[in-house]
């Protein structure tokens, strides 16, 4: 059973990726490349924080299932920088609202019935 203090962790790590993506949604108004991009940096950061400890929870199998959402969402924010970096912000608005954030829905649905399985567990 994984402790109390890392599934509070992954819970805070994955409301903070989420605000993150929206935040740079949000900045896509705004045309400012760099704030953009700034803002997404800070995103990757939280996935990577998240990844860390994420995979930390569950089963192999729900360890499994979490890594591949996992690899769904780091696409997805690459191919939204590259886009933001192209100033596609069009391309990168489609992305992070039809690809990323529902990955990230999911993601978190998946963590909360891991986390949900562990407490209980």
């Amino acid at each position: 059973m994984t402790n109390g203090g890392v599934l509070r962790r992954v819970l805070c790590a994955s409301d903070e990726l989420m605000d993150g993506v929206a935040e740079s949604l949000r900045l896509l108004e705004t045309g400012d490349k760099e704030q953009i991009l700034q803002s997404l940096d800070h995103a990757v950061i939280c996935y990577e924080q998240l990844e860390g400890i994420g995979l930390a929870v569950g089963s192999y199998r729900d360890q499994g299932n979490i890594k591949a959402r996992f690899t769904r969402v780091k696409r997805g924010l690459e191919e939204a920088t590259v886009a933001v970096k192209l100033e596609q912000y069009r391309r990168a608005r489609e992305m992070m609202e039809l690809i990323l954030l529902p990955s990230l829905r999911r993601l978190r649905e998946r963590l909360d019935a891991v986390i949900a399985l562990e407490s209980n567990g």
